[in-house]
């Protein structure tokens, strides 16, 4: 799994059953690049779409199995950026943060 698809099972597991265009904008990615995050991990059976209203729109929900996976590989997730943090130190660590936060926006814009 890559960083970008355990983000993305992240984001399902905070926001729960999600329309596509939302996860668009959360994760501030273009749609192709989702639909091909979200491709290995249907097969895998981590998430599958959910019903939806609207039949214009694909709604996405993870699987038991999906939440399983996130449960599984949030500690080591969280391992890893405790050791960047780490070696970074706070300051650069507080300025990464604000530069991504300046570079998510104004991918949405």
């Amino acid at each position: 799994m890559n960083a970008t698809q355990f983000t993305l099972l992240q984001v399902l597991s905070q926001l729960g059953t999600s329309p596509q265009s939302a996860l668009v904008r959360v994760l501030a990615i273009d749609a192709t690049t989702l639909s091909r995050t979200l491709r290995p991990l249907a097969t895998a059976g981590w998430i599958r779409p959910a019903d939806s209203a609207d039949a214009r729109e694909t709604r996405w929900e993870l699987t038991p199995e999906g939440l399983r996976k996130v449960l599984r590989t949030r500690p080591a997730w969280e391992g890893v950026q405790h050791d960047v943090r780490a070696r970074l130190g706070k300051k650069k660590w507080t300025l990464l943060l604000e530069e991504l936060a300046t570079v998510a926006a104004a991918a949405q814009q």
